[in-house]
């Protein structure tokens, strides 16, 4: 993923639910609302087992993998859904940069 100006020719505000994966969904919430952004409240599947896309308020109790979300617009308005993920072991973990 790059982010930049003049990358790639595109019209601002065309990509639509891009999904990114934290481990820390209430970090990565409380990081975008300290900047500024609208972000939704946190929530998570209902239903793990057998989803029929229903939701409940809050963090998935026991914190099972791309079960909790939330989702924002960026200023262009790209439209962003960040779920918690699993934790990679850092011999296959991307770098943070």
């Amino acid at each position: 993923m790059q982010f930049g100006v003049g990358l790639i020719d595109v019209t601002p505000g065309s990509a639509r639910t891009t999904y990114l994966v934290v481990t820390d969904i209430e970090a990565a919430h409380r990081e975008l609302t300290d900047r500024g952004l609208a972000v939704s409240p946190i929530r998570h599947k209902t239903s793990t087992d057998d989803w029929q896309g229903d939701y409940s308020p809050g963090v998935e109790r026991e914190r099972r993998n791309y079960a909790s979300c939330i989702d924002f617009a960026d200023p262009d308005g790209n439209t962003w859904i960040q779920e918690r993920g699993f934790t990679r072991t850092p011999s296959t973990a991307c770098r943070r940069i």
